[in-house]
């Protein structure tokens, strides 16, 4: 199969990775690792996933990179449908990108942020917003990849005023 293939294939590269190569060659490193670490949670290998990614979280350098290894953490526990674990990953890479999201909100907050956005689209009608230019911060780009896939924990978890406030 294509997931056990890639695990023999990432495997192989991480046994010949330099014993500095963290130091020497830190994007192959960082990625190799990662991608290793997605591939075992997706082949239902767990604990081998686990200690990759916390090994990634204390060695990458600087927040976008971490913020990426809290959004790996995310999915496999979403997959193993710990959702409050993943969302506290989600929470933990949005803090490194500078990024609040809550744990918990109420539906007058809910309300509240409906409003703002009511507000905001009355003032900038849907067609303005195609005349803005494409996004380009690797920061906000990291935000948006972890929101994106903040659904799961959030809706199968059952924090729906949660997910209502991620949606918005």
């Amino acid at each position: 199969n294509a997931i056990g293939s890639a695990i023999r294939h990432f495997s192989t590269a991480h046994q010949l990775s330099a014993p500095d190569a963290w130091k020497t060659d830190y994007e192959n490193t960082l990625l190799l690792n990662k991608e290793l670490a997605e591939a075992y949670y997706l082949n239902g290998e767990l604990e081998k996933s686990q200690d990759l990614i916390f090994n990634c979280l204390e060695k990458a350098t600087n927040p976008i990179d971490r913020a990426d290894i809290y959004y790996v953490w995310m999915l496999r526990l979403a997959l193993e449908s710990k959702y409050d674990e993943a969302l506290d990953a989600a929470i933990n890479g949005l803090k490194e990108l500078e990024y609040d999201f809550p744990k918990t909100t109420t539906q007058e907050e809910v309300q509240i942020n409906l409003q703002k956005i009511i507000a905001y689209f009355q003032e900038h009608p849907i067609p303005t917003l195609y005349d803005l230019p494409l996004m380009t911060s690797e920061k906000y780009k990291a935000v948006m990849k972890i929101m994106d896939n903040l659904t799961a924990p959030l809706y199968l978890g059952g924090k729906t005023e949660l997910w209502i406030l991620h949606v918005f």
